[in-house]
């Protein structure tokens, strides 16, 4: 019986829950009013504890839900989370952030943002009592809230609105709105009651606001559309308060609502309740009351409590909170009734305490005299807490900006070294704020204490005006630039500094009454050694021309090729192309006049060839190709198309040339005056006297920067060779250029001058002149460069590595050690050097000696195991150089990698499967490493068993065929990013098998394409019609 007596109970309360929030008893209407009761609803535990009166309340981030206009007079940031068991499974959970943006506006200089999210929701019940199915409810609320100070106005005077997303579901009905608030919030600056700890409270603040919610357009539920419940409310407090004692709020707010919901409410607090008793536990506790005149709640009374931590307590509880911020934990309870058990809601909020952002306002003249009062200024900062008050400190250092700043950076550790020496005045009278003055002297051993002077600005000396604070320091202050920055801190000891730790300090000049204006030029030099890749050859020619169905170098053309030898006999380690080339016409039909051609083309290319090795030019720098008449470079059928097309073009294939060792000077001239100067001149020499002979000269006086004439028989062609002269035109004071010079490393001591003949009057002549020395010694640089021959190879195969070292000197490399670590899967089979060790895939080879700007090569095999890992194997092959005397390490180091995959192809087709194009991928990215080599894409195809009379044909099909797989290939690798130039796609046909032929197996392995450091060489087997 009992049972039945619960159960009827329970129906019952979720029943007149429903009723209670929609005010109306079915269906379409009751959902729609009681979605627009969740509007009247504020969320968080503080505004219920105060009996929702928030209209005229400060310092709460839910109150902009009563006001917009609150948000404006919000803090940097905080935020706020709350959550509340209603009667009868009903609950809501709301979420708000507030944030203050340096955004400048018409009105004030910054604008807060305010985001928010409220939910509500009512868990399934059943009022039917098993008659129809379960329902339930939820409201969701998504805001976005703007405010700002009206400056113009007043400083005291905010202006917000929210814009609010709405919608309410019940069951399967559901309806949405757009929903905007507006308000206005006005506080007074704060009043004086008593003196500090002569009354019970030493301060006060009147707040007023007025708001309308609720604006908008009404919720459409089915057929019918009602009006959102909009509210005009209108709110005053007050707040009596001592920082760190009692603090006290009373507020009293009246609400309009449009359906008739009219209230008035009252509500106070009591702050920081055990302040009178515990100090370090003073501002623990909050508690909190209210009352509603509404006469539709079920109770009118309502109390809250709040438990604060922040980081200036004096118990370990200050640990809990963040640094420069306070935690604040909420708990609000309304009363409850015969049947309804009482309505819980808690809340946290975390919120900054430290005084605002705030920056050095620029200055009308940065440059002042002995005689003149300093006057800095910069904007105010503001404290958050209503109670507290900013003050200020002004850092001052001559001559030391990075002691200043580093000061600056590490004032959070030495902070209460600092307090101890601060004025214990907080204020000063009439509103201005306490300036304390600190000189900052700090040496490499000195202590905080003994590197500030402290004293405090007259108070005359401090003006407050239009939120900018202006100073005028104390006078004398010496000639000199003095660095400043400034330090804004609450009685709490929290810190701000102008602009940040990162952009904190300032600067301003003192100049002497009387200054004589001139220039001061000063030069200084640095030498280096460094490592620089070769200039790009770039080579602009005509080619060489040849008359009809001949391959003899004219005179015109052996003129041309005087200018090639020139560029190509110092040359080495590069790689040119002679193409040969022909016009389209020729003896025979088609198929024999392209082979007359491609034969007379490479008879060209050849005779080409011929005449640069007789003149000088390395063989081994040179590849003879001929193309016939497959590129012209214009296809016209005419007389001077067919002349253009006769030619031989040489090109650059491949630069191999190894990095250089350079010898450089960085040349730094300053005007260090006050004064500027013209037509300066910059002088750079360079001897081969030894060093100490060549210091012992310049100070006895040997050359005279005037004219560097020679004393005692020792002429300047013997001693000082010009490396380099210029003219600045001009340069400002305190201005400085940087200049860098290559040097002779055979001339290694270095003589600059700066205004040589002393044309220009300085106010120090003896710093124009700087020397310095690049040592000949026996260090070196040594390098290493390794490619492979394959990059794509299949299981089974053999792989060749190339090695080169190379010594860019100036000394001679003695004690060289190469290993050579290679990949599990590779297996080594012959080497050009034997090494001193091979031992489980590291190869090790010894080299006693090599010479300065030469080079040694070996190469060595290694087979491809049968069985990698996986269907895709990366084979990541490095050489590694270890030298003593070895001064540039960067190119020691060299690593090659080839790809055990098969790029396969199906019978008769060119189309790239899946696993090909995911190997492929992989090997473009290893490609792009290497952008100056030239690769050969090299298609192949199976010979199938046909009978002789279809030999022919299959041949030609399959050079077509084997050429369309090249060229799938090709494209796919372009599309990766690879440059069009780099990649040559050639088709083999059948001609070069791999594999067994006669066999099912080695036919698919045959139909492949294989990846090659590209070697020019013509086709030695008959074109296809």
């Amino acid at each position: 019986m009992s049972g039945k007596i619960h159960a009827k109970t329970t129906s019952f309360r979720h029943i007149l829950a429903v009723l209670l929030l929609s005010a109306l008893s079915h269906g379409a209407w009751a959902q729609v009013q009681s979605g627009s009761a969740f509007l009247k609803v504020l969320p968080g535990a503080r505004q219920q504890g105060l009996g929702s009166s928030l209209t005229g309340a400060l310092d709460e981030s839910y109150a902009l839900y009563a006001n917009p206009g609150a948000i404006g007079l919000l803090r940097e940031w905080q935020w706020a989370a709350s959550y509340t068991e209603w009667i009868a499974d009903i609950f809501q959970a709301s979420v708000v952030y507030n944030r203050q943006l340096r955004l400048r506006t018409p009105w004030s200089d910054r604008l807060n943002l305010g985001l928010g999210v409220q939910y509500q929701g009512v868990r399934q019940f059943d009022s039917s009592r098993g008659n129809a199915p379960s329902a339930s409810a939820r409201d969701i609320l998504l805001s976005l809230s703007l405010g700002s100070r009206l400056k113009p106005i007043s400083k005291n005077l905010a202006f917000g609105v929210n814009l609010k997303y709405f919608r309410t579901e019940l069951a399967q009905f559901s309806a949405k709105s757009l929903v905007y608030d507006l308000g206005l919030l006005y506080r007074t600056p704060r009043f004086r009651l008593s003196r500090s700890g002569r009354g019970l409270f030493d301060y006060g603040i009147l707040s007023a606001g007025v708001s309308v919610t609720q604006l908008g357009r009404g919720l459409k539920f089915v057929n019918t559309t009602t009006p959102l419940p909009t509210a005009y409310g209108a709110g005053v407090a007050l707040n009596l308060g001592t920082h760190d004692g009692l603090q006290v709020q009373l507020a009293l707010d009246y609400r309009d609502v449009r359906d008739g919901d009219n209230r008035l409410s009252f509500g106070t607090e009591v702050k920081n309740l055990l302040s009178p008793f515990n100090r370090g536990l003073g501002r623990f506790m909050d508690v909190r009351g209210g009352y509603n005149f509404n006469e539709t709640l079920l109770s009118k009374f309502s109390f809250g409590v709040s438990i604060r931590l922040d980081d200036y307590m004096a118990t370990s509880l200050k640990n809990v909170a963040p640094r420069n911020s306070a935690l604040r934990f909420d708990l609000a309870v309304v009363g409850s009734d015969a049947l309804f058990s009482p309505v819980y809601r808690g809340s946290v909020s975390h919120k900054t305490i430290r005084p605002e952002h705030f920056t050095i306002a620029a200055p009308a003249r940065k440059t002042f005299s002995v005689a003149d009062t300093v006057a800095l200024s910069w904007h105010a900062s503001r404290d958050p807490d209503l109670y507290d008050e900013v003050n200020y400190v002004l850092l001052l250092a001559a001559e030391d900006s990075l002691g200043l700043a580093q000061w600056v950076a590490d004032i959070d550790r030495h902070k209460q070294d600092l307090f101890a020496r601060l004025d214990p005045q907080t204020s000063m009278p009439d509103g201005h704020p306490a300036v304390s003055l600190l000189f900052v002297d700090k040496g490499e051993n000195s202590s905080v204490e003994d590197s500030l002077r402290l004293g405090t600005i007259a108070i005359s000396s401090v003006e407050t005006r239009h939120d900018l604070v202006a100073v005028r320091l104390p006078k004398p202050l010496a000639a000199g630039t003095y660095f400043w920055s400034v330090m804004a801190y609450d009685r709490n000891h929290h810190v701000r500094f102008a602009g940040g730790k990162d952009n904190a300090v300032s600067r301003f000049s003192v100049a002497p009454l009387f200054t004589e204006h001139k220039p001061d030029l000063t030069i200084s030099m640095q030498r280096a050694v460094v490592t620089r890749r070769p200039d790009a050859l770039s080579v602009d020619l005509e080619p060489i021309r040849f008359v009809p169905d001949s391959f003899r170098v004219d005179q015109a053309s052996k003129r041309v090729l005087q200018t090639w030898v020139a560029l190509l006999s110092p040359l080495s380690d590069v790689v040119f192309e002679i193409a040969g080339h022909t016009d389209m016409t020729g003896p025979g039909p088609l198929r024999h006049r392209k082979r007359y051609n491609l034969r007379l083309s490479q008879e060209r290319a050849q005779s080409v060839f011929d005449y640069l090795v007789s003149h000088g030019v390395r063989k081994s720098i040179l590849r003879v190709v001929g193309y016939g008449e497959s590129k012209p470079v214009d296809p016209r059928p005419t007389r001077e198309a067919w002349a253009r097309n006769r030619r031989v073009e040489i090109r650059l294939l491949e630069d191999r040339r190894p990095p250089a060792l350079v010898h450089e000077a960085t040349l730094t001239y300053t005007n260090s005056g006050n004064a500027a100067a013209e037509n300066v001149q910059i002088v750079l020499y360079d001897s081969d006297v030894p060093q100490p002979e060549f210091r012992r000269l310049l100070s006895l006086g040997m050359f005279r920067t005037s004219s560097l004439s020679a004393r005692n028989g020792h002429g300047p062609s013997s001693l000082l060779r010009l490396v380099q002269k210029f003219t600045v035109d001009r340069l400002e004071p305190g201005q400085s250029h940087i200049h860098q010079v290559v040097l002779d490393s055979k001339r290694p001591y270095l003589f600059a001058v700066i205004d040589p003949a002393n044309l220009i009057a300085e106010s120090d002549e003896t710093n124009n002149w700087d020397e310095d020395t690049l040592p000949l010694s026996n260090t070196y640089d040594i390098g290493v460069e390794q490619f492979a021959d394959e990059f794509i190879i299949q299981r089974g195969d053999t792989l060749t590595y190339h090695i080169t070292i190379y010594n860019h000197g100036p000394g001679l490399a003695q004690d060289i050690v190469l290993t050579d670590l290679l990949p599990e899967w590779l297996r080594p089979v012959e080497f050009s050097v034997p090494p001193v060790s091979n031992d489980k895939g590291e190869v090790v080879w010894h080299l006693d000696s090599l010479a300065a700007n030469t080079t040694a090569h070996l190469t060595f095999k290694a087979k491809v195991r049968s069985r990698p890992p996986d269907q895709f194997s990366a084979l990541v092959n490095t050489a590694r150089l270890e030298a003593k005397g070895d001064f540039y390490a960067a190119n020691n180091i060299d690593s090659t990698t080839a790809y055990a995959t098969q790029i396969q192809f199906a019978f008769r087709s060119a189309d790239l499967t899946p696993q090909s194009k995911s190997a492929l991928t992989r090997v473009a990215e290893s490609l792009k490493r290497r952008p100056g080599i030239k690769f050969e894409i090299a298609g192949h195809a199976s010979l199938e068993p046909v009978p002789p009379a279809r030999l022919q044909q299959q041949y030609c099909a399959n050079l077509k065929l084997s050429q369309a797989r090249a060229d799938s290939v090709r494209s796919f690798l372009i599309g990766l990013g690879l440059p069009p130039e780099n990649l040559i796609s050639v088709g083999y046909g059948h001609l070069k098998p791999r594999y067994d032929n006669a066999t099912l197996q080695g036919r698919a392995k045959n139909r492949r394409v294989e990846l090659t450091r590209f070697r020019p060489r013509s086709r030695d087997f008959d074109f296809c019609e």
